[in-house]
Formats: structure tokens, sequence, C-alpha cells
């Protein structure tokens, strides 16, 4: 009977262990992009296990309408989101209060 107690007493610790916060919580929000990035955005939600992205960026021809790519990602560690684009794997990264995917750069609105 103590080995029973003992397994299902380890068992668990492992179930509560494993239960801890969601790698790349701070990612959640809005950020506005700044510099060249300034009319674009990103807004960060996270349901399930992944984290959906809504990237919203002027209209490469005309420039005037608004486009909205809508992306998902999984969170590599705390500080990096992987985020499957058409094209290939895009990474966001963390650092402070801002995200850097590729060549732009977005602050987190408060």
């Amino acid at each position: 009977m103590p080995k029973i107690l003992n397994v299902l007493s380890l068992a668990a610790f492992f179930l509560v262990a494993g239960c801890g916060e969601e790698k790349g919580k701070d990612f959640i929000g809005h950020w506005q992009g700044q510099g060249s990035a300034s009319r674009s955005s990103l807004d960060i939600s996270h349901t399930d296990g992944s984290y959906h992205i809504d990237f919203s960026y002027p209209d490469p021809v005309m420039g005037k309408k608004l486009e909205v790519n809508k992306l998902e990602a999984v969170a590599e560690s705390d500080t990096v989101l992987l985020v499957h684009a058409s094209l290939g794997t895009v990474t966001l990264r963390l650092e402070g209060d801002t995200v850097s995917m590729e060549d732009k750069v977005f602050k987190k609105s408060q």
C-alpha cells in the first residue's frame, strides 16, 4: 500500500508541476509599430496553447487601406514566438517593452 501512495503522490506532484504558466504570456496585447513600421500593429492573444496574431499593415500598392494577416504561433520560450507564415517561419523576439519581427519593431500599448 505505501508504494501505491508514493506513486500517486509522485504522479500528483508532476501533474501540478506541469501546470505552470504558459510560455510567452508577455506577448499578449496590442503592439504599435515604431519608425518605418509606424502604420503597422500586432494584436496578440492566446487560446488552447496557440498564439493568435493579427498583423495589420498598410496595403503595399495603394498604402491607404490596412490589410490584416491572421497568423498562428507557438512559444519557443518566454521571449520568442515562432510564427507560421505563408513563406516559412518568422521569429518574434520580446526585448523589454518591444517586440522585433524581422526588420520591424513594435512597442506595447498601455
